[in-house]
């Protein structure tokens, strides 16, 4: 009577065991298919991916979890191992839904061929080429301004110099010719010859 209910408690839990990895499977598969439904779609390409690989290790660790039972462990499971593992594989199961159109989502985002996706990289790599040349010359001009600015500087120190240098003798002529006309005046010939 012990081995018959063994046996069935045996054949039980073989069945459970059978159930999820089909359910995992399923699941699995569908990861890659199109489908509908809800979906928590990232508007960073960083973060889903990296949602996918979290979950693409957690399918891992159950798919391992499963293939390393054998006949005494599955028997001296308790309860609660069963009701986590049911919970883990639903949640994985409507993880994979909401994956599946995330990825036909992306799929639709991303529609672009091959050889379109390789121009358009070329396309950016020559005008990154033509950036760096250009702001190299930018820099090149930048470099001749500043030279350029520190000599009208210089120039404009030197023209205020001389500027100055002339007003001084501008006023030392208008002395000179001040005297000059002093000297001539007619009234001191008349009375110099007196």
């Amino acid at each position: 009577l012990m081995d018959e209910e063994d046996d069935d408690v045996h054949d039980t839990c073989r069945s459970k065991i059978s159930r999820f990895r089909k359910k995992f499977r399923s699941a699995h598969d569908q990861s890659f298919g199109t489908g509908g439904g809800d979906t928590f779609i990232s508007s960073d390409d960083v973060v889903n991916t990296r949602r996918l690989h979290s979950r693409w290790h957690e399918h891992d660790d159950l798919e391992l979890a499963l293939r390393q039972l054998d006949d005494n462990k599955i028997q001296a499971m308790p309860l609660k191992f069963w009701k986590d593992m049911v919970i883990r594989v639903q949640y994985l199961i409507d993880t994979n839904r909401l994956l599946r159109a995330d990825v036909a989502h992306l799929r639709s985002q991303h529609h672009c061929p091959l050889h379109t996706c390789k121009f358009s990289s070329m396309s950016i790599g020559q005008r990154q080429v033509t950036l760096q040349r250009d702001l190299m010359n930018s820099c090149q001009l930048e470099a001749e301004n500043a030279m350029q600015r520190r000599l009208l500087s210089k120039l404009s120190s030197e023209r205020d110099a001389l500027v100055s240098v002339l007003k001084d003798q501008d006023i030392g002529y208008a002395h000179l010719l001040q005297s000059i006309r002093q000297t001539n005046r007619p009234g001191i010939h008349t009375t110099q010859a007196r």
